[in-house]
């Protein structure tokens, strides 16, 4: 790598040279990894112990999300068990067995869970029925028992729906084997899991649903805010173990806001609010990541000029205006869009004047902020 660095390093391919430099930090940072297996980063994290009432009460809360789905779950066990015995269901257990697997914390999951739950019970009752049928004999129903018990603790978690499918050979062997009622339960089963599957849906539909358009403004605030820490911590002199927890975190805020987006894609089209306004978001986003990633590259632990030093600090001032709540960012957006158009057109002049690669990225990050902050304006109308 440091052949090659020094080849292309006078390139007239500037993205080659780019790329070699990216391919060199890499290589120094894998030959660093041995080094920092042998740091013990816990000594140095405080021990934060919060009084155990107040972790209850914070618990006990019906804004958190753990305790409102853990009613709702509730909600769906005691449903289930009152059909169960209203209407003496002959299985009744499969429909508090499928609410519990289907429920699932958020209105995007269980829908998906459901698809795959209810999908994956009818390809196998239709499989298990013919595959009873060509393999009558109890030790033909055996080997097939075996091989779906198998192929369901294989797939259970790389792929749902055909896990549901041989679970459902299973039941229907197991069955067979027992009294020879395999096929005449498979009607039960997928009446059963059509209600425990209905049960979970209407649940999370009308019990506290956590619409993803209402997470959206403050998931992008705590992106920008976690883009700013990591921004901050490039051109700032900054202990590697500080580095490294404000980059993870820029990066778990930007997959929360990505999930929150695909998220939204799922949920019912009357609350698919902002939909293309999240979709730029978490495009602008992560495309503020990717450069402030590529600043980190070159300018990590280096020694910066007055001139970029300055750029830095007013660009992490636009970052405090971007976290400003929607309305009185817009009442000031006129002076805010001033400040942003002089310092692209002052780094546009310094990329012209000095060919560095850092004000090319500064110039790239002041422009993205930009098209985010129209963004949010737009949100806000």
């Amino acid at each position: 790598v440091q052949t090659m660095f020094q080849k292309y390093k006078a390139t007239t391919v500037p993205s080659l040279a780019l790329l070699i430099k990216n391919v060199q930090k890499s290589e120094e940072i894998l030959n660093s990894l041995e080094e920092a297996d042998q740091i013990n980063f816990e000594e140095n994290l405080p021990e934060i112990k919060a009084p155990k009432y107040a972790k209850l009460k914070k618990l006990l809360n019906l804004e958190n999300p753990r305790f409102r789905f853990a009613v709702r779950l509730s909600i769906c066990l005691i449903s289930g068990y009152v059909l169960m015995n209203l209407f003496e269901f002959a299985q009744g257990a499969w429909i508090m067995l499928t609410s519990l697997i289907v429920c699932q914390q958020t209105y995007s999951a269980t829908r998906q869970r459901l698809f795959h739950r209810v999908s994956g019970t009818l390809i196998g009752v239709v499989a298990g029925v013919s595959l009873a049928k060509l393999l009558p004999t109890t030790t033909g129903q055996i080997l097939i028992l075996l091989i779906s018990v198998f192929a369901f603790f294989y797939f259970v978690r790389r792929n749902y729906t055909i896990a549901a499918i041989f679970i459902t050979i299973f039941v229907l062997e197991s069955f067979n084997i027992q009294s020879n009622t395999g096929i005449a339960v498979m009607i039960p089963r997928i009446i059963d899991t059509l209600v425990g599957a209905i049960l979970a849906y209407l649940v999370v539909y009308f019990l506290w649903p956590d619409w993803q358009f209402k997470k959206l403004p403050e998931l992008v605030r705590n992106a920008v805010k976690r883009n700013q820490n990591y921004f901050e911590s490039v051109y700032k002199p900054t202990d590697y173990n500080d580095f490294l927890h404000n980059q993870r975190t820029a990066n778990n805020a930007d997959n929360e806001l990505t999930t929150t987006w695909q998220g939204m894609r799922l949920e019912p089209k009357s609350k698919r609010k902002f939909l293309k306004t999240a979709y730029n978001l978490t495009y602008y986003n992560h495309t503020l990541l990717s450069y402030i990633s590529a600043f980190a590259i070159h300018n990590f632990n280096k020694v910066i000029s007055d001139e970029e030093n300055a750029f830095c600090i007013e660009i992490y001032n636009l970052f405090e205006q971007l976290q400003t709540p929607e309305k009185e960012l817009l009442e000031k957006i006129d002076g805010v869009e001033i400040q942003i158009q002089n310092l692209i057109e002052k780094l546009q002049l310094k990329r012209e004047e000095k060919p560095e690669k850092s004000f090319g990225l500064l110039h790239n990050i002041v422009k993205v902020l930009n098209e985010m902050l129209w963004e949010r304006i737009e949100y806000r109308n």
